[in-house]
């Protein structure tokens, strides 16, 4: 059954080590013709110590913005938060033997399995190897149940986006009870459950509903949340400031994230960027309207008829003919899609909200008042910080009108730059 010079051994729990290969040892003593009949079947996961990197093993972090320095890690410097260190006492309690679940509950992108990966530091620094089970084949909840009752000792169960394993309307339950099963028996421990979760879903889950469809999954999780917040905090930004040297993308990040959303601009802004290189002609056309528009000086807010009326001028005549009559409707509900916890490429500001001056003073238009008082944006749409990272485009004059673009929609409506957008310049321009 082993090769001759391999080292075996087995340990209280039943699991035979042989190298990088577990396999559980089971004895059953009342089936069949035998007294004892011996199965020897592979353990779930993979090594810790072949388990390096995140992508290559499809652990669902997302990818950071690029940077033009050579050289640099996948995964930009880690920040340690306050979640790191509520996290850090569950896994201490693992790697000292106990089975434990721990849930990290938090908006998009916010560093939930980013954290989770930086907790599996401490294990692989154990005597005893810890194993990782990310089940996803053939599904997620199908590959948890397949491979459960075989899943032993110092193993990490890695349930990312938990709510497809545990809100599965026809495995769900079957899949908490198991993993509750897997958590209270000490023959098979010690065992850590890592799961993340939206705060939409954390409530799904531990609600209880008429009928109670969730039962299995609020007993597994309640009791293990730990919240991730959405915003670095002062401190946290302090010590972000120690890093910013070292990788230019935490630089990037800590100067143009809004509202001290690090992590959401870490992640957001490659798929940011994607969309926006992959709009169809007409929603780029706005796009570049919006991007000409502030670097001609018409301000943080831009009025949607001034958009509308110079996005045109950005389009050959074809690519104008085939926008169709609802291209705006279409574009606007395009860039304003959020990615990965960042406000899509526009962001629309909302009719007379009040907006705290010492946090937007950059953003205040022409009634910005004294020093210290809120201010009233006029309404019209924002340019997202993130899209700074593309180059300022030239207006170009497209093949039917022979101008356009912002300066000629600046002609046409030149007061709307500056001031509140009329009415009739929030409706579709002609």
């Amino acid at each position: 059954m082993h090769s001759p010079g391999v080292a075996v051994g087995r340990d209280n729990s039943g699991i035979i080590s042989s190298g990088d290969h577990a396999t559980i040892l089971m004895i059953g003593s009342a089936a069949g013709p035998r007294e004892a009949a011996v199965r020897e079947r592979p353990q779930p996961g993979r090594p810790l110590s072949e388990v390096a990197d995140p992508f290559a093993h499809q652990l669902e972090i997302h990818r950071a913005i690029d940077s033009t320095v050579a050289g640099l890690p996948a995964l930009p410097a880690y920040v340690p938060r306050a979640h790191d260190q509520a996290l850090g006492a569950v896994v201490a309690e693992a790697a000292a033997g106990a089975s434990r679940v721990a849930v990290l509950v938090g908006g998009s992108s916010t560093g939930k399995t980013r954290a989770c990966w930086e907790a599996l530091h401490p294990l692989r620094d154990q005597p005893r190897e810890w194993r990782l089970r990310h089940p996803i084949d053939p599904t997620r909840p199908d590959a948890v149940l397949d491979a459960l009752e075989r899943i032993g000792p110092q193993t990490v169960v890695w349930l990312n986006e938990a709510q497809f394993y545990l809100a599965d309307p026809q495995l769900g339950e079957r899949v908490a009870a198991g993993l509750r099963e897997l958590l209270r028996d000490p023959g098979r421990g010690p065992v850590l459950v890592l799961a993340t979760l939206w705060p939409k879903y954390w409530d799904t889950l531990i609600t209880r509903t008429g009928g109670d469809p969730h039962a299995q999954a609020r007993e597994l999780l309640d009791g293990h949340k730990i919240s991730v917040a959405d915003q670095f905090t002062e401190s946290d930004l302090r010590a972000l400031a120690d890093h910013t040297g070292g990788d230019p993308r935490l630089g990037e990040a800590a100067e143009r994230a809004q509202d001290a959303q690090i992590t959401q601009y870490l992640a957001g802004v490659p798929v940011l960027m994607d969309r926006y290189e992959q709009a169809p002609p007409a929603i780029k056309a706005l796009i570049h309207a919006a991007m000409d528009a502030r670097r001609l000086g018409c301000g943080p807010y831009l009025p949607l008829g001034l958009l509308a009326g110079a996005a045109p001028g950005y389009l050959t005549g074809t690519e104008w003919d085939q926008a169709g009559e609802e291209w705006l409707e279409r574009a606007l509900e395009y860039v304003t899609t959020p990615c990965n916890g960042i406000p899509g490429i526009l962001a629309a500001v909302k009719s007379g909200a009040v907006r705290n001056r010492r946090r937007r003073t950059a953003h205040a238009t022409g009634s910005a008042g004294s020093r210290g008082r809120a201010t009233r944006p006029a309404p019209g749409w924002s340019l997202t910080g993130a899209l700074r990272r593309v180059s300022l485009l030239p207006v170009r004059s497209p093949a039917r009108t022979g101008g356009g673009g912002v300066m000629q929609a600046v002609k046409r409506r030149p007061t709307q730059t500056v001031t509140p957008a009329p009415a009739e310049s929030q409706q579709r321009a002609p």
